[in-house]
């Protein structure tokens, strides 16, 4: 049953535009599994780890992170996953995307 009303939840979220879908390679981390503060805390505490699969992986999911952090109000998390998403994004090459990822203060 908390599965059925998970699923109905981050479905309705999703299509209202509150938060993106997790990303594909998600899925390769297991973190369909989790909770969203536990996928939240796993994507900032092993990014690293993710960004070394792929540079567009590190980059989704910090940007699911952000968004779900925003989301719930987490601002100590959702300013982690910035750095996260914008050193993965200045590394992947994109330099003035990189700066775009760091909000305005």
């Amino acid at each position: 049953m908390k599965s059925l009303v998970f699923t109905f939840c981050f479905i309705a979220q999703a299509g209202f535009g509150f938060c993106q879908q997790l990303p594909q390679v998600g899925l390769q981390f297991g973190l369909d599994t989790l909770n969203e503060d536990a996928r939240v805390d796993y994507i900032n505490n092993n990014f690293y780890a993710i960004y070394s699969v792929g540079f567009q992986n590190a980059i989704s999911l910090s940007e699911y992170a952000q968004l779900i952090s925003a989301k719930n109000s987490w601002s100590e998390r959702e300013g982690y996953s910035f750095i996260c998403q914008g050193i993965a994004t200045y590394l992947h090459g994109d330099y003035e995307a990189a700066l775009r990822a760091v909000p305005d203060p």
